[in-house]
């Protein structure tokens, strides 16, 4: 088997203008950085000389889509797949240590367009700011629909039209909804993106905001997946006596976790509605207690709002781990974000999630990944 070095992989910055036409391809920065973490806000930072031809392109929203590269285990042609897909956002001017002036330029995570706005309907609104025995995706599903697509107008009583960034198509995808099961929700006023990120927990499924012009056309696309990735721990180990990580980091996060949620609803003292969630990680000697003020929200409401204060502050053990150049595993070709995987450290052998990828390029097109792995 051959080993696959640094050089072995490359990549090429794609670059469409608001209308979706083809501006750029670029190979030759000075620098490339870019974090990809499941369901949240990634990042990525492109480092250029001041003469670099993409600072005349550069608009608020200008996307950047990252194609990685790599050699097939036998050998042959590279291979390309999309990797980030970014909205230009900012950037920073500097110098180096010999002078020379570089631009910083900075893309938010195409996930970010679901942060811009509200829900921004009265309580109360049916199928808009509240839903009643209805499953979890597609509530999250509408919540886009009605807040950050054409959809999202006053003639839907909306009390506002949204800026609809690069034409947002909002499904759960082939009519296919990741979860059966119903809730009662309410979510008036609150941010997009945190109602979306709370339901997916509460719903065991993942989601992403995706360019591809070949399915989608020109438009941002948010969809629904069972799982991001793939289930590979039965094949796929990451240890240090591989030779396929050079370090790694183990996190408990048990210091802020909550295992007992005490929520309050309508009422006031001794009438007032209140209900008990408890947490995956409660136990006798694990008995930490929360209380969750509810009040404008109604009592068939308060479990899913007790599961999601749960979901949000149960431990998760992570693991940061730096990818060895080896023989051993290639990021895209064996592996990629949301997979699951088997981690052999500190006396531990357990499966877990990736859940962040961070890739580095430097200007001679040498990468350093490091991946974050968090419980399945």
């Amino acid at each position: 088997m051959a080993l696959l070095s640094y050089s072995d992989f490359l990549y090429q910055c794609r670059i469409y203008d608001s209308s979706g036409n083809l501006v750029g391809l670029y190979d030759d920065l000075v620098a490339l950085q870019y974090k990809k973490i499941a369901n949240s806000i990634g990042m990525a930072v492109l480092t250029v000389p001041e003469t670099h031809a993409i600072i005349s392109q550069l608009a608020d929203d200008l996307l950047l889509n990252i194609y990685f590269t790599y050699r097939p285990l036998t050998g042959g042609e590279i291979t390309d797949q999309q990797d980030f897909v970014g909205l230009y956002r900012d950037k920073q001017i500097g110098t180096d240590q010999d002078g020379n002036v570089h631009y910083l330029l900075y893309f938010m995570g195409s996930i970010e367009v679901l942060s811009r706005n509200i829900v921004a309907y009265p309580a109360g609104t049916n199928l808009r700011s509240q839903f009643t025995t209805r499953a979890i995706a597609t509530i999250s599903k509408e919540v886009v629909q009605y807040n950050c697509t054409s959809l999202a107008t006053t003639g839907n009583s909306r009390l506002r039209d949204a800026n609809v960034v690069r034409g947002l198509v909002a499904t759960l995808g082939s009519g296919r909804d990741p979860t059966t099961s119903t809730i009662n929700y309410s979510c008036a006023y609150r941010n997009v993106l945190e109602v979306v990120q709370e339901l997916a927990e509460l719903g065991q499924y993942d989601f992403d905001v995706v360019f591809d012009k070949a399915s989608y056309g020109n438009s941002l696309y948010y969809l629904q997946y069972d799982l991001l990735g793939t289930d590979r721990s039965t094949t796929l180990v990451f240890d240090l006596n591989l030779d396929n990580i050079q370090g790694a980091n183990l996190n408990g996060e048990r210091l802020k976790e909550k295992t007992v949620a005490i929520v309050g609803g309508q009422g006031q003292g001794s009438s007032r509605t209140t209900v008990i969630r408890t947490g995956t990680n409660q136990s006798a000697s694990n008995d930490y207690e929360i209380f969750v003020d509810a009040r404008s929200n109604t009592s068939t409401e308060l479990n899913s709002i007790g599961d999601a204060k749960m979901a949000e502050l149960e431990a998760r053990t992570s693991i940061d781990v730096d990818i060895a150049p080896s023989s051993g595993y290639v990021y895209r070709r064996d592996y990629g974000l949301g997979d699951l995987v088997t981690v052999s450290f500190a006396d531990t052998l357990v499966v877990k999630k990736i859940n962040v990828v961070e890739v580095a390029f430097d200007q001679d097109q040498n990468v350093k990944i490091r991946i974050e792995l968090v419980d399945a």
